[in-house]
């Protein structure tokens, strides 16, 4: 796997994509997401 430097997307606008929006149940464990929780394809 690729390591990213965090610093080249300071200041850019980038796509992301968001599996868990903010106050919804996670299907499996119960739990209310308090963020929301994603993460940047590629």
């Amino acid at each position: 796997m690729k390591k990213i430097n965090a610093k080249e997307f300071i200041g850019k606008d980038v796509e992301i994509v968001i599996d868990r929006a903010l106050g919804t149940k996670h299907p499996k464990h119960g739990f209310i997401y308090t963020v929301n929780y994603g993460y940047v394809p590629k």
